[in-house]
């Protein structure tokens, strides 16, 4: 936003190396961060400020200011008049929704770097070229001409329902850039490596069912730091919800050379996968590893023992037999004796156990 402002308005050197219009940006934030001017909420999993706050008084101040001046108008969705707002009447407009409204009609967007409406009616997106985030999208929902590119998009969360494939990849592929995807729904089968940004560093898949191993594709991910697993509920009636996985697959394999960059992996509620295998050389970045809710992986992976960087393992809500064999005079135990930190926690305890 700043940078549509115009508040950031060229590249500009420092310590001998140029920094790009965001990354002036974000040294900003950190100035006033510094100053006590705006506290830090939620520091991002790629080390960026992901969100922030102010004192209530620095706020008022803000807000007053900002009214004073015609900078910005703040509305309920009840008493906003969207034909001000097409009119261009209202520059900058911050919208409240009651708990109750899921979505907006009618108003026309145009070179908004952030977006996350909730639509009934298609999105025309084929002019949005300085969008740089983009979540809650639903590819049936939007249009973009053949030529489009989002050369600027750096967070995409994707919500996908069954028969969506081809959109998805279509969309995936108009995002050369980006650093941040997430998949939610029902998928099926990723695309394939090469439509992924060679940029990407963090990937949750939610609940999309994938049939074929994952980790044949992923592998090939150059700049890949975090990666998550995690499953998604479904409505299935007024009253009911079911979870999805996200992988449907029994077996699992990281062979040797992949995953060069990666330093995170979260397995979550995996529910048919029965057996992990790691190759010597696979992941040798990895630093944390959570595997939570997997309730028919036999075993940890004997690969783990390769990887000297591993220092954080996370094993919570597995089968006691498992937790067990990875304590020590367990059978699993040399696989993971290396890592610094070790907390495992089976389906009837309560107590968590840490050991270093």
């Amino acid at each position: 936003m700043w940078m549509g402002e115009g508040f950031v308005s060229e590249i500009q050197h420092n310590r001998g190396r140029e920094d790009t219009m965001d990354d002036v940006g974000h040294r900003y934030l950190r100035e006033l961060v510094q100053r006590c001017m705006v506290l830090v909420g939620k520091m991002g999993s790629l080390g960026k400020i992901k969100t922030c706050r102010m004192h209530d008084l620095m706020r008022d101040f803000c807000v007053s200011k900002a009214q004073e001046e015609n900078f910005l108008h703040i509305n309920n969705i009840l008493s906003l008049k969207l034909c001000e707002v097409q009119n261009n009447k209202v520059r900058r407009l911050a919208v409240i929704l009651e708990s109750d409204e899921n979505y907006i009609e009618g108003v026309k967007f145009n070179e908004y770097p952030y977006l996350s409406y909730r639509v009934c009616c298609k999105l025309e997106l084929g002019n949005l070229n300085y969008l740089q985030t983009l979540v809650n999208v639903r590819p049936k929902t939007i249009q973009i001409p053949t030529w489009f590119k989002f050369n600027l998009l750096q967070v995409l969360k994707v919500r996908n329902k069954k028969g969506a494939q081809d959109a998805i990849q279509m969309l995936i592929s108009r995002c050369p850039l980006i650093e941040k995807l997430h998949l939610y729904g029902h998928l099926k089968k990723l695309p394939e490596a090469h439509q992924f940004s060679p940029n990407l560093a963090k990937l949750t898949l939610s609940g999309t069912k994938l049939e074929e191993d994952p980790m044949e594709t992923l592998k090939k991910l150059p700049n890949l730091k975090i990666l998550c697993f995690r499953q998604a509920f479904e409505k299935i009636s007024k009253y009911e919800s079911v979870g999805r996985a996200s992988f449907n697959g029994k077996n699992m394999v990281c062979s040797k050379g992949g995953f060069p960059l990666l330093q995170y992996l979260f397995l979550g509620t995996l529910y048919y996968l029965e057996e992990w295998r790691v190759e010597e050389g696979a992941m040798p970045s990895l630093c944390r590893l959570e595997i939570e809710f997997c309730s028919r992986l036999k075993m940890i992976p004997d690969g783990l023992r390769f990887i000297a960087t591993l220092q954080e393992l996370k094993i919570i809500d597995m089968p006691k037999p498992f937790i067990d064999s990875l304590n020590e005079g367990g059978p699993d135990f040399d696989k993971v004796k290396h890592v610094h930190s070790l907390v495992l926690k089976s389906f009837c305890q309560r107590m968590i156990i840490v050991s270093s």
